[in-house]
């Protein structure tokens, strides 16, 4: 059948138009496919007890917890699974350590325990989709680490000397990170309570945890002295004082040779003190001057002149071939003299 040629090229505009139609609709519909929104993830750092955290002590066990809204293209709760990936640092770079496929019940998902670094860490989620929703990723959700209760102890070189000696003071941070920093100050005081006469005994660099010795100070005043160090912390490590009772110097005056007043051969022994200071020592017993002086109360003067009466007796006596004293007496010329005074021929 003849159609007229002005008939057929109306009808194939309609033809083309309608398949340029349907070809941008699909362009369309591709690319606002393209363009839809995965769900948004909130990902939250847990301890045991499910509490939120953002800065943990050292060591402390945590966990993270992912929880899937629904997305702008429908309100029904997310299905399927998430990938949890933890990183060591608080920057979620460098490469994670993966827990995937983890299911969600409710929109929600928690990830196994872990432990906090010295680094702090980090957690990335990324939800894997449904047949509603398409997938979607997390912001980064980072955590400090922080020590547990930095405390730091301190020992001096000597608890005790004589004027003019030097002393050092040491320290040691406990529970500090692996990287600790800061500094810690030394300082001498000159009261119990570290208030009075302070004294810089340096300012030294931490590195790593390891704390330098303090300077040496000279002390030439007999006193008693007290040092305190305190640690000024860092990002993650608290700030810590010693206690300043804990460390006490006594400095004397200097040593000098001295005896027990009173001590009759300069041993310190004052309970053989036979009274030789008295005036006489030989031929008594030890500790008859101190038994008259402590326990009876005798008068200094009156202990003194029984010592000497006591030591003109033994000089003016001396022992016979039996042991017994006997007087000996001489005269000028050095002869013996009888009872009555008489020559002996």
């Amino acid at each position: 059948m003849y159609m007229p040629t002005f008939l057929i090229r109306p009808r194939m505009s309609i033809l083309f138009a309608a398949a340029a139609l349907i070809i941008a609709s699909a362009s369309l519909w591709a690319i606002f496919a393209s363009a839809e929104v995965g769900p948004e993830i909130t990902v939250t750092i847990h301890d045991s007890a499910h509490a939120p955290l953002l800065q943990a002590p050292l060591g402390t066990s945590i966990h993270a917890n992912a929880s899937v809204a629904s997305s702008t293209a429908s309100t029904t709760i997310p299905t399927g699974t998430v990938d949890f990936n933890l990183y060591p640092n608080m920057s979620c770079s460098g490469s994670p350590t993966t827990e995937a496929g983890v299911a969600l019940v409710a929109g929600v998902a928690e990830s196994a325990t872990t432990s906090v670094g010295a680094s702090g860490l980090s957690y990335r989620v990324r939800y894997n989709g449904d047949s509603i929703n398409v997938p979607s990723e997390s912001s980064c959700a980072p955590l400090t680490a922080t020590a547990p209760s930095v405390s730091i102890a301190t020992n001096l070189s000597t608890s005790t000397v004589h004027a003019g000696a030097f002393v050092f003071d040491t320290a040691t941070l406990n529970n500090e990170t692996a990287n600790a920093s800061g500094t810690v100050s030394y300082a001498v005081y000159t009261n119990g309570a570290c208030t009075l006469g302070a004294q810089s005994a340096g300012i030294k660099t931490v590195t790593n945890g390891s704390v330098p010795n303090s300077d040496s100070i000279q002390f030439n005043l007999v006193g008693e002295y007290y040092w305190q160090a305190h640690y000024s912390g860092d990002q993650f490590n608290s700030g810590a004082t010693s206690t300043c009772s804990s460390e006490k110097l006594t400095v004397l005056a200097t040593s000098t040779a001295t005896t027990t007043p009173n001590d009759d051969d300069n041993d310190n022994d004052n309970d053989k003190d036979n009274g030789k200071h008295k005036g006489f020592v030989q031929g008594l017993p030890f500790g008859i001057f101190k038994k008259m002086d402590d326990e009876y109360r005798v008068p200094p003067g009156i202990l003194k002149r029984f010592g000497e009466s006591v030591k003109r007796f033994w000089d003016s006596h001396s022992e016979d071939d039996d042991g017994q004293k006997v007087e000996k007496s001489k005269n000028k010329s050095g002869n013996s003299k009888g009872r009555n005074g008489d020559r002996e021929d």
